[in-house]
């Protein structure tokens, strides 16, 4: 039967942080990217029997700059991901806590998925901070991607953003990952929703190939890689604020000029 929250999670969850399934990987070391027994289902209800081998990424954090309440170290606004691979696909899974309704209506390919609440993947296959993918999901299953590329190899810390040479990147939205899948679901416990949840089904041929490197990914191969989410907190007179979550640290609305924040990852066993 598939069915993640059953009354033992459930427990689990209630009574110890956010990590639902492996160990919480330490920062901020390699991060291990568990093998896939079996490929997910990528139905946004993330089973317990097809991501227990995966290790916890997390504790997400707030940016270097933030201009308000830190939300993330609060259990209801609580964020964890997960990651699996097999020689075709990066799986990326996020565990959003926050209570709904969900800031999200955008629903066409590349639409403008960051100003509402969404989950974000940046991943640097060839690891020299020169191309990586930027792949967004929103609680609808909404996709936008881009990919970036740089001139010069940035070398300005990741709390201390460089105009110029941010000048030297571009992102291009009219790039797709074609057989991307992606799919989001609310979290329910006990009848209650409290968050939502994502799984994405990355495929890396066409990453791996443009980086001139072999079509498959193998076990012990590195690469480089940044969670995020956006949450939009509703405001007085109909605003919303900005809360930005980050695995790895970056300014406030700029981890797509923040390549050198990306953790190191390997493929595995």
């Amino acid at each position: 039967m598939r069915c993640l929250w059953n009354s033992f999670w459930i427990l689990i969850f209630i009574s110890a942080p956010l990590c639902l399934y492996g160990q919480e990987a330490d920062m901020p070391g390699t991060y291990r990217i568990r093998k896939a027994q079996k490929p997910p289902a990528v139905d946004g209800r993330m089973d317990k029997e097809e991501w227990g081998l995966a290790e916890c990424a997390g504790p997400f954090t707030g940016p270097f700059n933030p201009d308000g309440t830190d939300l993330s170290p609060k259990k209801e606004f609580e964020t964890k991901a997960y990651a699996l691979w097999d020689p075709e696909h990066l799986y990326i899974a996020f565990v959003c806590m926050q209570p709904p309704p969900f800031y999200a209506d955008k629903t066409g390919r590349d639409d403008k998925l960051f100003q509402q609440d969404v989950a974000e993947v940046y991943l640097d296959i060839g690891g020299d901070m020169m191309q990586y993918a930027e792949i967004q999901v929103s609680p609808l299953g909404t996709i936008t991607d881009y990919y970036h590329v740089w001139t010069v190899k940035p070398n300005y810390p990741a709390d201390k953003i460089d105009g110029g040479q941010a000048s030297r990147h571009t992102g291009d939205l009219s790039w797709n990952l074609d057989a991307i899948k992606a799919a989001s679901a609310p979290l329910t416990i006990e009848g209650r929703t409290v968050g939502w949840t994502v799984e994405m089904a990355i495929p890396v041929s066409p990453l791996l190939v443009r980086r001139n490197l072999p079509g498959k990914l193998a076990e012990g191969q590195n690469i480089r890689l940044n969670l995020l989410r956006y949450f939009y907190e509703p405001a007085a007179g109909g605003k919303r604020v900005l809360h930005h979550f980050n695995w790895s640290k970056t300014m406030k609305g700029r981890p797509h000029i923040s390549p050198m924040a990306m953790r190191s990852a390997v493929c595995a066993p």
